[in-house]
């Protein structure tokens, strides 16, 4: 009997311990789990010994609860499957591509039928004209046949009646001035040949507003004076407006100095630097240099009398609300030129300016002509 005792405690031992190493997790016997005892085991279990009877474990794969074990209090162990090596595989690239920047300026499309541009310049600035046509043509969207040019090309008398071959523009320049003009393919220019001054350009200019058409729109721009023009400027339309304006931003060379203005490339990669000189042309306390300009106007709004240029900034303010000025941002001044330097020791020879003006016209003489960066 004590034999037979022996024999089953020895057999019961070993029983056990074989159901302890098949129960047992591989990390503790160094070897892959038995079949039995695989992945596929209950999501929800209740380890043995660790948390006693009843515990509760919950499926985070589903947000649910286990159920109760039963009274027998069995227990299934939840064998962690070996770990496998994930090969990363890269993905292929890619190429993103960002949306396009919505643009800053458009063409005035919608009033191309009915869109004028008018320009009364010096003919010694006729290294302008080629850029400022192509400018209005292509970026703000003017017909070449609805452009008109005044050529300003007079005698050579200055403003003592002496003859003075510096004081205007040759002959030689105006005819260079129409050849560019004509090149580029603008039919309507036109030549004056008396003494400059603002009152002729404004009579000039206001006498072409009264022969248009009631509908039309007028940019009119010195030829140094490239507007722009907002995206929006069909709804600012529809909403009743009339009367456009911006503020200069002078742009100057890379050097930040006067240089001389070339054929090409275009104008504003020549001068891709922007600035704001005329804005500080004035010493503190005194009222600031107007910056301001009509950049777009309607003829004749709601049917009434045609506007008109009460100076080269400003139109007469004859139609209350419907004739105030909707800012539209900022245009590109080029004047940081050797050639604009000429035009201004031009202007202060032969014509009487207020002191004012002329204060502002030697300032900007005197910085232009430094060896110093203008801003």
């Amino acid at each position: 009997q004590q034999q037979q005792q022996q024999q089953q405690q020895q057999q019961g031992g070993e029983a056990k311990h074989t159901r302890s190493r098949a129960l047992s997790p591989s990390w503790r016997r160094g070897s892959a789990p038995a079949t039995s005892l695989s992945c596929v085991a209950a999501p929800m279990t209740r380890v043995a010994g660790a948390f006693g009877r009843g515990f509760f474990v919950q499926d985070r794969a589903t947000g649910r609860a286990g159920a109760l074990h039963d009274a027998s209090n069995r227990v299934s162990l939840a064998v962690a499957a070996p770990a496998v090596a994930a090969v990363a595989v890269a993905a292929p690239a890619v190429a993103t591509v960002a949306p396009p920047a919505a643009p800053l300026h458009c063409p005035l499309t919608t009033l191309r039928d009915r869109l004028h541009l008018a320009c009364f310049f010096d003919a010694d600035s006729h290294p302008l004209a080629r850029h400022f046509v192509r400018h209005y043509a292509t970026v703000v969207g003017v017909r070449l046949e609805r452009m008109t040019f005044w050529v300003h090309a007079p005698t050579t008398t200055d403003a003592n009646g002496v003859d003075d071959p510096r004081a205007y523009a040759t002959a030689a320049a105006a005819a260079a001035a129409e050849h560019s003009l004509h090149a580029e393919g603008v039919d309507d220019v036109r030549r004056i040949s008396s003494r400059w001054s603002d009152k002729l350009m404004l009579n000039v200019t206001n006498e072409f507003i009264k022969a248009l058409p009631r509908d039309r729109w007028l940019v009119f721009a010195n030829i140094d004076e490239f507007f722009y023009f907002p995206c929006d400027m069909q709804r600012r339309i529809a909403e009743r407006k009339t009367t456009f304006c911006a503020d200069m931003e002078d742009r100057v060379a890379q050097s930040r100095r006067a240089v001389e203005l070339r054929e090409a490339p275009p104008i504003d990669e020549q001068f891709p630097v922007r600035c704001r000189i005329r804005q500080s042309l004035r010493p503190r306390g005194q009222r600031p240099t107007t910056t301001e300009k009509i950049t777009l106007f309607l003829a004749s709004p709601a049917g009434r009398p045609h506007r008109q240029y009460k100076s080269p900034h400003r139109l007469f303010s004859q139609y209350g609300k419907l004739g105030r000025c909707n800012n539209t941002g900022s245009f590109s001044h080029y004047t940081a030129t050797t050639m604009y330097v000429q035009a201004i020791e031009k202007k202060l020879r032969n014509f009487r300016w207020n002191p004012t003006v002329e204060m502002d016209y030697r300032s900007q003489l005197k910085l232009l002509r430094a060896d110093a960066p203008l801003c």
